[in-house]
């Protein structure tokens, strides 16, 4: 097994309990998420289940998903979320903070949360 797969289900076994229903969750690996997040819609930091964010990524308009959407919850890699997800480094702490983090055999997966 791919220990990846296992925070993911960890972090949505988290979000279904804690998230408010209505929340936004934005992801990049929409996978296992996508099929079991039950509180709200997902959006696709790739542009997989949202074609309009691919248009934006390839002129580098990396701050658009999250000012677009403005998703209250993400789910992406641990400490380092990838530009594409999170835009101007600053800009993203400046509006999110890590609220959980998974760890399986040295992979990390966080839940970071809006908080403005």
């Amino acid at each position: 097994y791919n220990p990846k797969y296992v925070n993911f289900i960890k972090s949505v076994d988290w979000l279904n309990k804690n998230a408010t229903n209505g929340s936004l969750l934005a992801v990049d690996d929409i996978g296992i998420l996508g099929y079991h997040y039950n509180k709200g819609k997902i959006v696709d930091a790739l542009g997989l289940i949202n074609p309009e964010v691919a248009e934006h990524l390839k002129r580098k308009d990396y701050n658009w998903f999250l000012d677009h959407f403005k998703p209250e919850f993400i789910v992406h890699e641990y400490p380092q979320l990838q530009k594409h997800l999170r835009g101007d480094e600053n800009r993203f702490w400046k509006n999110y903070e890590v609220r959980k983090v998974f760890e399986s055999r040295g992979e990390k997966i966080a839940i970071y949360q809006r908080v403005k």
